[in-house]
């Protein structure tokens, strides 16, 4: 069975294993070394000291790790705090009895040192009460606690973030998903428009729509797009856009340094093109104009839409459910990377878009 290495649950035991050994083997081996380094002056002397400390340090991560899975976790973590209590008693008095078992169990280790199974059987028959200090049991049943808290409070974390991440994706779907119908009434709009008055644009603006209804109904269903993509697909529902309006209409769209290097939400930008058409030139007969630039700088993401007001708009402080939705998905999706500036005026309106933008 191949464990994945990427599982919390998997590195937390990890965590939990290593601390054990390092804090039970590691560190009594290497107080050996300090002391017969500082006291002896011998940097080799500590070596005699490494059976015993491997030897009663394992004994330790077995009565300690019990103490760990079965009073903390399942009880302490659950707030059954009279239960942990009365096992806490419980197992101090099974550590004193465990005390003289690892002791007789090493005085009949003949493999180990003579010295060392010599002292675990005095020890084994010692006439005393305790066979541990109770200040060093207490400092170890301190540090294994906050360890258990530790890791407890990183899984919590981890939790919290998963679910505001979760939450941030489903907030995001429901604007995209907003968006989608918006575009969609609108185009039918625009169709049905055409086919009253029996207008030869009909069909070039149908074909139009169906590329831009593939790309609505595809590709926004990702995460994010090459930057290059959504900017192609702007241009098509300008093209689209420009196919119904009057002639007199001045429509530029022009780009620069657009790559596929980059990456960005789809559909994030249509409100600021689509609205320039509905909430500007649509009902615009004599004139009127559009203007829309999109250019990078590295990673700097630059949009200027600039369209002129018909009268019927003026007055007007419709902000749109698109442009409404896009507000929100950039406070979501960057914030503090994005600042938009909106310049309005009697006869054209403007929104500068300026958005740091992530790599492929």
């Amino acid at each position: 069975m191949i464990l994945n290495r990427s599982n919390p649950r998997h590195e937390e035991k990890r965590a939990e294993i290593v601390f054990f050994l390092i804090y039970f083997i590691l560190f009594p081996v290497i107080s050996s070394f300090e002391y017969n380094f500082n006291e002896r002056g011998s940097a080799t002397l500590f070596i005699q000291d490494i059976p015993e400390r491997v030897v009663y340090g394992s004994f330790s991560i077995i009565s300690y790790g019990l103490y760990y899975e079965l009073l903390i976790k399942r009880l302490l973590f659950r707030e059954r705090l009279m239960a942990f209590a009365a096992s806490l008693v419980v197992f101090l008095i099974a550590l004193n009895f465990s005390y003289v078992l690892n002791y007789w169990l090493v005085a009949r280790m003949s493999f180990l040192p003579a010295d060392m199974v010599k002292d675990a059987a005095t020890w084994s028959k010692a006439d005393v009460v305790l066979h541990f200090s109770v200040v060093y049991i207490f400092r170890d049943l301190l540090v294994i606690t906050a360890l258990a808290y530790y890791l407890r409070a990183g899984r919590l974390t981890r939790q919290v973030d998963a679910l505001r991440s979760q939450q941030l994706e489903v907030e995001l779907n429901s604007l995209k998903f907003q968006l989608q119908p918006h575009f969609f009434f609108n185009t039918l709009n625009n169709i049905y428009s055409l086919a009253l008055q029996g207008s030869v644009k009909t069909a070039p603006l149908v074909a139009g729509h169906a590329e831009i209804m593939r790309y609505i109904l595809y590709d926004s269903a990702l995460a994010t797009v090459a930057l290059s993509k959504e900017v192609a697909f702007l241009r098509s529902v300008t093209e689209v856009e420009c196919i119904r309006l009057s002639q007199h209409i001045s429509v530029k769209f022009e780009t620069q340094g657009i790559t596929d290097a980059l990456v960005i939400e789809p559909l994030l930008l249509l409100p600021f093109v689509e609205n320039a058409f509905k909430h500007g030139v649509r009902d615009e007969i004599a004139g009127g104009y559009v203007c829309i630039l999109i250019c990078c700088f590295d990673n700097d993401l630059i949009m200027e839409v600039k369209n002129s007001r018909s009268i019927a708009t003026r007055t007007s402080t419709e902000q749109g459910v698109g442009l409404a939705n896009v507000m929100k998905r950039l406070a979501l999706l960057y914030p503090g990377t994005h600042r938009i500036e909106v310049t309005e005026a009697r006869d054209c309106y403007e929104v500068r878009l300026n958005l740091k933008l992530k790599s492929e």
